[in-house]
């Protein structure tokens, strides 16, 4: 390229960013105007010992003033990112050579500081949490940013929290097609995705959050599907999701793929619960009082709720997963698979009731109390509480007395 056309370009480009610092000049003005007039608002509204002394209309202008100035606050700040490369753009070209930026890398810089600063409200707003203000930041980074992975992920969260099932399940979609486009361009994986890997964590968590929506939207089928490849991917990670599988299969009748699930997943109430009663639907009572004794040491504050009985004793096993709290939120999302199952329930009781049973259970609740001070295992979750709390010979022999006497 001719000496000549490169001077007149740099002039050129010289001349633009000389044009945009302008316009941050003007900006700059507007903001100053900006703050003034927030300014006066302040100290008019500090004359007020509460909105509440104002006339209606008066309260409804100053609202609207203030929801004004707030929305062009914002959208001047959305705008400084851009202007703090413009600005670093212009100040290398009047440096050497070697510290000059040129327009692309001033327009990645630009969206690089912009996208940082959509998230960084997005986060904030979902710490406050303000759902709907989060909603506002995480739709603009997700139209302006269509592969940003983040901004579809966090959006999948808040329209799960605003209950919007399918906007949520058609947002982890989006997550879902993006990062698999990244995993499948990066040269390190090119031909062999390694899903495992740590760096496509964002699409397994998007896999998960769609998988969670298609349940609550009764798509059970693709829901089915998302769950065993999560759990086939990672056995330790989404061990949760074998629960949900089970879940899903027990919902449809099909006992015997349930209990299998269920003993994969992870052991707590909720799985020793369902699977009990799954043992029971399938007609083996010995494996159902086994498996809800051991449910009962690990939360006995669920057969309570279920059974509306007011017993005063605590759970063998300490923490959440042991109390009251996950007692009733289990039993209110469950009971499409307990509602309705009066003789499940009363197996249950029975089994409860046994006199032997209660012998063991203040046996356990003693042992776990001495187990809190000397047992390392607490580190390892319930599982390992109930390992070694629970003695499973002994369990299976209570079981056994359970069956007989109620069938003798």
């Amino acid at each position: 390229m001719p000496a000549n056309a490169a001077e007149k370009m740099r002039n050129s480009h010289i001349y633009s960013l000389k044009s945009a610092c302008a316009t941050c000049q003007k900006r700059n003005l507007r903001m100053k105007v900006l703050l003034e007039v927030l300014d006066d608002a302040a100290q008019l509204l500090k004359t007020l010992d509460s909105l509440g002394g104002m006339r209606p209309e008066t309260r409804s202008d100053i609202e609207a003033i203030l929801q004004g100035l707030c929305e062009e606050s914002t959208r001047l700040l959305r705008e400084v990112p851009a202007e703090v490369a413009v600005t670093n753009a212009l100040n290398g070209m009047a440096g050497s050579p070697e510290h000059t930026i040129s327009g692309l890398d001033a327009d990645i810089t630009a969206e690089k500081l912009h996208r940082e600063w959509l998230m960084q409200r997005s986060l904030e707003a979902l710490a406050a949490p303000d759902y709907e203000r989060a909603l506002r930041f995480l739709s603009e980074g997700a139209e302006a940013y269509p592969d940003g992975i983040d901004f579809l992920n966090h959006l999948g969260l808040v329209y799960w929290e605003l209950g919007d099932f399918e906007q949520a399940a058609d947002a982890y979609l989006r997550a879902m097609t993006a990062a698999f486009a990244l995993a499948e361009d990066d040269d390190s994986q090119r031909g062999s995705v390694d899903w495992s890997d740590a760096t496509n964590q964002d699409y397994l968590r998007a896999m998960e959050g769609r998988a969670l929506c298609l349940c609550r939207l009764e798509a059970y089928d693709e829901a089915l599907v998302l769950f065993d490849t999560l759990a086939n991917i990672s056995a330790v990670d989404y061990a949760g999701c074998r629960y949900m599988a089970g879940e899903i299969h027990h919902l449809r009748g099909n006992y015997s793929a349930a209990i299998e699930d269920y003993r994969l997943g992870p052991v707590e109430p909720a799985s020793l619960y369902n699977l009990g009663l799954a043992y029971y639907q399938n007609g083996d009572s010995a494996a159902a009082a086994a498996t809800f004794i051991r449910a009962f040491v690990s939360n006995i504050h669920v057969l309570h709720a279920f059974c509306a009985r007011d017993i005063q004793t605590e759970s063998c096993v300490p923490g959440y997963l042991g109390g009251r709290d996950y007692a009733l939120d289990f039993v209110q999302a469950c009971q499409p698979l307990w509602g309705n199952r009066e003789d499940a329930l009363d197996f249950m009781e029975t089994c409860y009731d046994h006199v032997l049973v209660q012998a063991y259970l203040e046996q356990c609740r003693n042992s776990g109390g001495d187990s809190i001070l000397t047992d390392t295992a607490v580190g390892n979750g319930q599982e390992s509480w109930l390992d070694v709390i629970s003695d499973e010979s002994k369990v299976e022999r209570l079981a056994e007395n359970v069956v007989r006497r109620l069938y003798s």
